[in-house]
Parts: C-alpha cells; structure tokens; sequence
C-alpha cells in the first residue's frame, strides 16, 4: 500500500481597520451682494464629505457647521452728483455741494468733500484808463503812467498791470560854464560846458555838445603890476563887487596908469561867482486830480542857482489826494429792510483812490413796508434727540419787516418729521464660552434710535454656539493594548453635557504596538518518496503599528529518516538451487533513506524444488542427489545407461543428508522456524520461511531473523 503524504498549509489572516474620515466643507462662497444698509451679506457653503467610520462629524461644533451664515463687508460712500455751480462777481468765486445718498460701513471708502469751490475769475483784472504819473525823466526820456483796479477786491490775486512808462518828448540841457583859463601868450583865455541831457523824442536837441568861449587877455602892459586891479584893504585880496545873483558875474574896474602900447588893456573885468538858488514860497495845493488822486504846488525860483552855488529844490511837490469814486446814477429805492429802511445803489465806475469814499448806497429810514418772508429754506439736518426728535426744522427769512404801519410777518419756522436710521456701535468682541451653557455672547449699543420709517435697529445682543468637544470631555485615560485590532481604548469623563449637538465621545482608540508572535516548529509527516519532512508554523499574532514584524518563512523543508517498506507483491521464485530450494522476496515499495531501516524489505519466503539426480558419466560419481521427488540416480543411470548400482543412493539418504545440510544452515543463522508438510505421495518437504533481512549498502547480510513459518 502506497503512503500519501497530506499537508495543511496554514496563511496567516490579515485584518484590515478602517480609518475614520473627518467631515469635509466647502469653503464658504457669496450668495447675496452687500447690503448698504447693514454693512453684510448673505454666505454658504456645503457638505463635501459626511464623516466615515467615528471621524468627526459635521454637526461638530468645532466646524462651525452652519451651512447658512453672514459676515461684514465694505460699503463705500455713494455721493449724489454736484449741484449747478454760479460765479459770485463780487467774490469771483463759484461754489457747487452735494449730499451723501450712502454712508460708508465696514471699513468702506469714505465719502469725499461735499462742498468745493473753485476761482470764477477772469485772466486778467479790470481797470481804469492810464493816466499820467510824473514828469519826464532826462535819463531814460520816460514818463510813468498808472491806472487802477475796478474790484480790487475780486481781482486782488490776478495779474494786473497797473503802472507803465511811454516815451516823453524833452529838450537837450548844457551844463555849467567852467572858470576860465589863464591867459595864454596870445592873450586869449576860455571857458566851455558840457550838455548833460540829450534831446530825446524829438525835443531841441543841442547845437554841440560841448561849447567854448575865448576872451582877450590883454599883453603885459595890461598886467596887474604895471595897472593895478583895487584890492580889499581889510583882506589884501583883489575887490570884487558883490555876486550878482542875476548874472552870476563879479566885477570889477580899474584906473590905467601905465600908459598902453597901443593895446587896448581891459580895465573892466567879470568873473562868473557861485549864486545860490532862491525859491520862492510854496502856493497852495491844487485842487485833487480825480484821474490820478494827485495833487501839486509850486514855487517860483527867485534866483537860479549859478556857476555851482547851491541848486534850487523841488518847484513842484505831489501828494496822494483822497478821490471819491466815480459811480453810476442811483437805482430805485427798495423795499424796507428789517429795520424799515429803504435803500437804493449805484454801480461804481471806478474805483477810489488814497482813501476817498465810494458811496455806493442810500438808505431812507421812513418808508412804509408790509412784512415780506422767503420761500421755505432747505431743511437742516433732521434731529436725532431731543423734543424734536425725528423732525428737521425749516425756516424762513423775513425779507422785509414791517414797517412805518406794514402786515406783520407770518411764522418764519415750521417743523417735519423726517427719517432717522438707527445707528449701532460695532459688535463688542464674543464672550467667553460659558461651558455650561455652550453660548458665547456679544452686545452692540445704540448710538442713535431710529424715527418715523427709519432702519430700525435690530438685534442688540448676539449669540452663537460654543466649546469644542476639547473643552466638554475631561482627560483621556487609556487601557492595555488590544493585540488583536492594535488599538488601545481611552475613556474620559463628561465635564458638560453638549447642548449644541454635538457628537463628543467620551471614548476613543488610538493605534498602539502589538509585536508579532509564531508557534513553534511542527512537523509533518515524512514523505517516503522525497525523503523530506515539511514543517510549519503559525502567527498566532499579528505585528500592528510599529510592534517586532512576523517572520517571513512560515513552512520549511528538511530531509528525514525512511525506513524500506515492502509492497504487496512477491517477486518471482528464483531457480532452485543444489540444496532443493527456491527464494523469493517482497517487491520494494520505499527504499530506505537518510539512514533508514531496511530490515523490513529482506523477508525471504523458502520453498522446497525437485532436484534431479545428477551423475558424472565418466567417473559414475553421483554430483547431485535427488531431492524432494526429483529423477532418482537409478533413473537417470538407466535412462543414461551409466552402469552401475545406483538403487542404494536412495532419495532419503540424500534428503537426510541435504536435511542435514538444511538444517545446519539454518543453525548457523540467527532464527529460522520451519515446518514440514507432507506433499503426498511424493513426499516433498517444503519449508516456507518468511524472513526480515538487514543488509549493508554493499548488498552483503548481517543477520537473518525468522519471523513466520508458513
């Protein structure tokens, strides 16, 4: 029978924990614009990803998971277009205003001025013709000319040209005589002068401009020594007469008393003498020049000022002068003031000058007037407290008080409601969560209530939700290892009880290290054919996390030790042999291996065979008896003719001896049982051994044991 080897293969299971998955939200997206009003605008966001396997949930208050919210947002200041703008002629400037239709919250773009004014005023300013300023003057033949401002005050930063100088038409001026000089040989002497002003702009212009006189001198017989001039007695200097403040000229005379040589000697000389200028007194000051608010005087020169002597002043003096200005006919009277007095006005033509009056109005206190009012002003700004709160104030001017027995005037001022938005102060900051509740709160005042059909307010105290399941659940304490999963489980206690929905645990796992553990060894049975024993071994626990890994051989092969086993079959008898016998064996199923046993595999079965009488023909020796009822040797020396009596070499004797011989070889082995049957009338013993042989690799027998005697 054939030996099957059967192996269980162990696999070692392998465990798969899923891991949780945390709710996933959108990011939050706009819905709805600004608002102007409010300052906010609509959010939302959505569920990406519900929470798997104990992640944390949606509804988890650490996302704030309202799928719905609001926050701030900018609102810049939206201003009304600018109103008309009109130039003021009197101010030159021209004003435009607007009003705010939306006021800037959050942080918006604040509104810009809602008032500006900008010049209206034309390029140059307007004036008065030129007029003439001042005399001519020598050195650059001008003459200044100014001319006035019309609105001084209007025009005062624009450019404005108001003094020039033109071109002026003056004669040529020679200066003084010089002294004369000293008599030369000839008896001549001279004197010249310079011009000193050019003509200019067609004025006389000067003959030359350098002019020399010459004058005898007389010779020698003229000289002073031969014909004396006077001298002063009290000075011993030569006596002239007193200057001549006319002339500018000093003479004097003397009385020949040398006789001449027929040249005429001058007995009457003139030398030029400083005289100095006399003015005469100032005349009064002229009346004042209405085109140039000047005014002048003069003096006379009673004596010019000669040949150096000290020069005339000033003829002529200008003053600045007070000028009325010039104006248009008056208007027609108006109505009476506030005061019950009537005015009228005229336009000023131009303008006064050094301080002179410009009166432009009139007034009359004793005209009658009845009352007179103005349309109904813009309103002010509506009230925010107050007995007239929610109301704006209009008003009214009295154009015209009632006067000298005039109606009296009606209200001037009336109130009306007027739309007043509440105002809040920004959110204070949120609360600190209270626990036990789980709300946060934070407050906003009122700045100002709102009226009539203003925005109202809203809330003023806001909450939301709050605390984590951080701040709800105490401490986590943690148990051993689970070595089948690799996940140790903590519990910890419940410090507030969740309001808000949220799905705190109080229990949770956390990986831990399971290292791995094998059986040991366990051998399979031996396979007989291969000569190989299979062993195994087991994971008993599997390595979580970061625990000592599992070995990777769980099955291996080793050689073992195969004992010879025989099969069913017998192998064919053999030939039999001198002794009367035949053998057979078992077939070899297994051959033995690794030092294995094949005593079991040399079990012989033994059987008696006719063996027939064998004799020598040439020496009628008998070689080989009879055995069990073989041909005897009487037969086979008759059937061969040997001669010969062969009848005594009986079968018994030659079986006893063969017996004999059997037998001994059976003794000299270890244990044979036999047994003898009878066979008949042949009378053949057969001897049937069943025997277990152990032999050497050589092929050689060590010992036979005999085990069954069939």
């Amino acid at each position: 029978m054939r030996l099957a080897l059967s192996l269980s293969v162990i696999y070692a299971a392998k465990f798969t924990v899923a891991a949780p998955v945390d709710c996933i939200l959108s990011d939050w997206s706009e819905t709805a614009p600004c608002d102007p009003a409010t300052g906010t605008r609509q959010i939302t966001r959505s569920i990406l990803q519900d929470s798997l396997n104990g992640g944390t949930p949606c509804d988890s208050i650490e996302y704030d998971t309202l799928l719905t919210s609001t926050e701030t947002c900018t609102v810049d200041c939206i201003l009304s277009d600018w109103s008309p703008s009109f130039c003021d002629q009197g101010t030159g400037v021209a004003t435009r205003a607007r009003s705010v239709v939306v006021n800037p919250l959050n942080g918006g773009a604040a509104c810009d001025v809602l008032q500006e004014s900008h010049s209206c005023l034309p390029e140059t300013c307007e004036t008065t013709a030129w007029a003439v300023a001042g005399a001519c003057a020598p050195e650059s033949c001008t003459q200044a000319q100014t001319r006035d401002m019309l609105f001084p005050d209007r025009d005062a930063d624009l450019p404005c040209d108001l003094c020039q100088s033109v071109p002026c038409t003056l004669d040529a001026v020679m200066g003084p005589w010089t002294e004369w000089s000293e008599c030369d040989a000839t008896g001549h002497r001279t004197r010249s002068r310079d011009i000193v002003a050019p003509a200019c702009n067609g004025g006389a212009a000067a003959e030359h401009t350098t002019e020399t006189t010459t004058d005898s001198c007389g010779d020698v017989v003229c000289d002073s020594a031969n014909n004396p001039w006077p001298v002063d007695v009290a000075t011993g200097d030569d006596a002239w007469t007193p200057c001549n403040a006319v002339t500018g000229l000093q003479t004097r005379d003397r009385v020949l008393v040398a006789p001449s040589t027929g040249v005429t000697c001058e007995t009457h000389q003139e030398r030029a003498c400083a005289v100095n200028c006399v003015l005469d007194s100032w005349s009064p000051w002229s009346e004042c020049n209405e085109c140039t608010g000047l005014q002048n005087r003069t003096r006379g020169v009673i004596h010019t000022d000669l040949n150096g002597g000290n020069q005339c002043g000033d003829t002529k003096e200008v003053r600045d002068c007070a000028v009325v200005c010039e104006a248009s006919d008056w208007g027609a009277w108006s109505d009476p003031d506030e005061s019950c007095v009537c005015h009228r006005s005229r336009t000023q033509l131009s303008p006064p000058l050094n301080g002179g009056e410009c009166v432009l109005d009139d007034s009359d206190p004793t005209c009658p007037a009845s009352c007179q009012v103005s349309d109904w002003g813009a309103p002010s700004v509506c009230q925010l407290d107050g007995p007239n709160a929610g109301q704006q104030l209009f008003t009214r001017k009295i154009t015209q008080a009632p006067c000298n027995g005039g109606a009296a005037c009606p209200d001037t001022t009336k109130w009306q409601v007027c739309d007043v938005d509440c105002v809040t102060s920004e959110w204070s900051d949120w609360s600190t969560c209270d626990l036990d509740q789980q709300l946060q709160t934070r407050t906003r005042d009122i700045l100002q209530q709102p009226y009539n059909n203003g925005v109202m307010c809203g809330e003023t105290t806001e909450s939301r939700a709050c605390g984590d399941c951080a701040d709800l659940v105490g401490s986590f304490t943690y148990g051993d290892c689970d070595v089948t999963t690799g996940v140790r489980t903590g519990t910890a206690p419940l410090l507030h009880v969740p309001r808000n929905g949220q799905a705190c645990t109080t229990t949770t796992t956390e990986p831990c290290d399971v290292p791995c553990i094998a059986t040991d060894w366990v051998a399979g049975t031996c396979n007989p054919e291969s000569g190989t024993q299979i062993f195994t071994r087991e994971i008993t626990q599997e390595a979580r996390n970061d625990g000592s890994p599992c070995p990777a051989d769980l099955v291996k092969t080793e050689d073992c030790v195969v004992d010879c086993v025989p099969g069913d079959e017998w192998l064919p008898w053999s030939d039999c042999n001198a002794d009367g016998f035949s053998v057979r064996t078992h077939v070899i199923e297994i051959s033995a291996q690794h030092g294995g046993s094949n005593e079991a595999c040399q079990v012989e079965q033994v059987q008696t065979c006719a063996v027939d009488c064998v004799i020598d023909v040439d020496t009628g020796d008998v070689v080989q008896k009879s055995l069990n009822g073989g041909a005897t040797c009487a037969e086979v020396a008759a059937a061969a003719q040997i001669p010969g009596d062969y009848s005594t070499k009986s079968e018994s004797s030659l079986g006893e001896a063969q017996s004999t011989s059997f037998m001994a070889t059976l003794a000299a082995n270890k244990e044979y049982t036999m047994a003898a049957l009878a066979t008949g009338s042949v009378g053949i013993l057969f001897l049937v051994a069943l025997a277990s042989t152990r032999r050497h690799s050589r092929g050689g027998y060590t010992s036979i044991s005999r085990d069954n005697v069939l």
